[in-house]
C-alpha cells in the first residue's frame, strides 16, 4: 500500500460547504435548495442569511423521485408517507436562484442511482443560472468514494481517472 498523500485545500474562513454521496446527496441538495425557506430558519432558530451555504459537492446523488428515482432511498426517507409525499422529493423541481454553486459528479454506468439524477439537477441549475461544474465519468459503478486504495472494497473501485473528482472539486471550491 502506498503512503497516503496529503492534499492541501485552502478555503476562505466563514464559508460553509457541504458534501454528501448517494442518498446523502439528496440531503445535501435538499439543504442547498431549501436553506432560504422560512421553515428552515424557524427550525434552526436563526436568520436565513446565517444558513446560506457557499457551495456544495454532490457525488452520485439521489435527486429525483420520478422515473429515474432510486426508489429505495426515497422510500427510506418517507416511510409510510411515501405515496403521499414522493412528488415533493424531486429536487430538480426546487432549484432556485438561492441554490448555491454546485459541483456534481456521477458515473455513466452507475447501476444503482441512474446518472439521469445528476443530469436532471444540472439542467435545473443551468436554467436558474447557478454556477455549476459537472463531471460524468464513463467508467465505474456506484459507491466509489475516492476511488483509491483507502476507500475501495475491490480492485474494480480503483479508478484513478474517476478519482480526479476530488481535486476538481477542490479547485471548484477555491474558485468561489
Amino acid at each position: 500500500m502506498r503512503p497516503r498523500r496529503r492534499r492541501k485545500v485552502r478555503l476562505r474562513p466563514r464559508k460553509g460547504f457541504h458534501h454528501r454521496f448517494s442518498a446523502g446527496g439528496h440531503l445535501a441538495a435538499s439543504y442547498g435548495n431549501f436553506w432560504s425557506r422560512p421553515f428552515v430558519a424557524e427550525a434552526m432558530n436563526c436568520p436565513s442569511e446565517l444558513l446560506r451555504p457557499s457551495g456544495q459537492i454532490l457525488s452520485y446523488p439521489v435527486i429525483t423521485s420520478g422515473p429515474f428515482a432510486h426508489h429505495d432511498s426515497i422510500k427510506n426517507l418517507l416511510g409510510e408517507q411515501y405515496e403521499l409525499e414522493k412528488a415533493n422529493q424531486s429536487l430538480e423541481n426546487f432549484v432556485t436562484k438561492d441554490t448555491p454553486p454546485t459541483f456534481v459528479w456521477h458515473t455513466q454506468p452507475d447501476d444503482c442511482v441512474p446518472v439521469e439524477n445528476a443530469l436532471m439537477l444540472v439542467s435545473a441549475l443551468q436554467k436558474n443560472g447557478i454556477k455549476t461544474e459537472f463531471h460524468m465519468f464513463p467508467e465505474g459503478g456506484h459507491g466509489l468514494s475516492l476511488c483509491n486504495e483507502v476507500t475501495s472494497n475491490s480492485d474494480a473501485q480503483l479508478l484513478p481517472h474517476v478519482g480526479k473528482w476530488f481535486d476538481l472539486a477542490a479547485e471548484f471550491l477555491q474558485s468561489l
